[in-house]
Order: C-alpha cells, then structure tokens, then sequence
C-alpha cells in the first residue's frame, strides 16, 4: 500500500504578514473535500468550479484544523481574513522521463 498516492490536491497557504508571510502545504483529504460541498450547499455558496479561490481557502482551513496546524478554535471567518494566497498545488511528481520546455 506505500506505492498509493492520494489525488487529492494539495493546498500551499501564505497568510500572515506579506513581508514575511507563514507558509503551508495541507495535503487534502476526502473529508476536507466533502466538508467544502455540505457547507457550501448549506451556505448556498457557488459551486467550487466557479469559486475556486474560496474553495481553496476553505479546504485549506478544514486540512489545516484537521492536521493541527492551526487551533482547533480558528473559525473559517477568522481564517479568511489571514490568509494572503491559497492556491491547490497539485500531486504530480516530475517524470524525469518526460521531456521539459525548449529553451528559450
């Protein structure tokens, strides 16, 4: 089972101050995931296609919480308005294999 690589996306968080800001990389899960569609259905938010920022941010958030990065007591209110970027990063690891970009 060590050869199995989860396809959920990861989510690198700058939050904090812009000079020096405080770097995650939360490694979502189907929990964090299927936390975004109940809330957002309860919330009556857009769908994650049309409001991929907020999706990112709020997953992040729920990764965060879960793997004890932040306190269990931040609220996704509060969260919000720390975070500076929240963007999903993917999973893909470099083929080496592959050929990379011409050069210019």
């Amino acid at each position: 089972m060590s050869d199995v690589k989860l396809t959920a996306p990861r989510i690198r968080v700058l939050r904090g101050d812009p000079a020096s800001p405080e770097i995650l990389e939360l490694q979502t899960i189907h929990v964090d995931l299927v936390m975004w569609d109940r809330t957002a259905q309860r919330q009556k938010w857009p769908a994650a296609q049309d409001a991929p920022v907020m999706w990112a941010g709020f997953v992040a958030w729920h990764a965060a919480k879960r793997t004890e990065a932040i306190s269990p007591d931040e609220t996704y209110e509060r969260w919000e308005k720390t975070i500076l970027e929240a963007v999903a990063v993917g999973n893909e690891e470099a083929d080496p294999t592959l050929p990379g970009p011409e050069p210019d």
